[in-house]
């Protein structure tokens, strides 16, 4: 950015933290602890910068967070005496606090970006926020958002979203979105369907006769 010598400090930054470990101790997914941060399970790597599916070991981890977490900003003491800023421009719009989820997965993504112009919101783009709601519905079991879950599955041009989608409707309880998908030609579709059907219980009889040859 710039040719010029900067300044810098002979010293390290003063540690201003003593002995709190609020955000250690808050944090959901264990991913604060003393040496630092483990994006690796940081909600808001996954939700907002993470661009393809989130790992299964996190779906059930992120619970009702659609964008970001920031627990370990609200404990944090130093935050909490920070003055609060009450210029309209940094008040969160009513419909991106409280998002209208159906409305969200059904836009299509250019509408839904188009919606989000000039909030935060769209650094997720429209796949990680499709994909987010997917998770949260069958996180909160929304089984109302199931019928768009499954159109998601089917007809989102993105596999992303047909992959999580898949996943969601399985958890919310569809009967049909294995059987659904089978000619999905994604790699992705084709990889969750078999993780799917991998976990499914097998049948009673096929299970006797799975024992009986194992000497069961």
């Amino acid at each position: 950015f710039t040719n010029l010598n900067l300044p810098t400090e002979e010293t390290a930054h003063p540690f201003r933290c003593g002995t709190c470990q609020d955000c250690v101790i808050k944090c959901p997914t264990q991913a604060l602890s003393p040496d630092g941060l483990d994006a690796r399970l940081c909600i808001s790597y996954w939700t907002i910068e993470h661009r393809g599916m989130i790992p299964l070991e996190m779906r059930t981890k992120i619970d009702d967070w659609l964008f970001g977490c920031d627990i370990c900003q609200d404990v944090c003491p130093w935050n909490r005496k920070a003055e609060n800023a009450d210029d309209a421009r940094w008040q969160p719009k009513n419909e991106h606090a409280t998002p209208d989820l159906k409305q969200w997965l059904t836009l299509s993504h250019e509408a839904l970006d188009e919606h989000l112009r000039g909030s935060p919101l769209r650094r997720a783009k429209p796949v990680g926020l499709k994909r987010n709601i997917c998770i949260v519905a069958a996180n909160l079991q929304l089984t109302s958002l199931l019928p768009d879950i499954e159109i998601a599955m089917l007809n989102d041009p993105s596999d992303i979203v047909r992959a999580t989608a898949l996943w969601a409707a399985t958890k919310l309880g569809s009967k049909t979105a294995l059987d659904a998908t089978a000619n999905d030609p994604s790699p992705t579709v084709i990889a969750e369907r078999r993780s799917l059907l991998d976990s499914q219980p097998l049948p009673a009889q096929e299970k006797s006769v799975n024992q009986d040859v194992n000497g069961g």
